[in-house]
């Protein structure tokens, strides 16, 4: 199983969990394509925004990713 793989998961199971008003926060990196995690939230009727970012020495970039749903102000 990959990082992308549980994050698909996670992302198709989590509106089912999430109240109304509530939001996601998730972190990743971008090894596991964070575009591609931005649509997976938009095709389950989700909003996502980049909200941080951390460059770290010989990893890579970590980005935290706030969603809720779309309908939410």
């Amino acid at each position: 199983v990959s990082g992308r793989d549980v994050i698909d998961d996670f992302i198709r199971e989590a509106p089912k969990y999430l109240k109304r008003d509530g939001e996601i926060l998730l972190m990743q990196s971008n090894l596991s394509d964070v575009e591609k995690t931005m649509c997976r939230f938009e095709d389950r009727g989700l909003t996502a925004d980049v909200i941080a970012r951390e460059n770290l020495p010989f990893f890579g970039t970590i980005f935290l990713i706030k969603a809720k749903l779309a309908n939410e102000k």
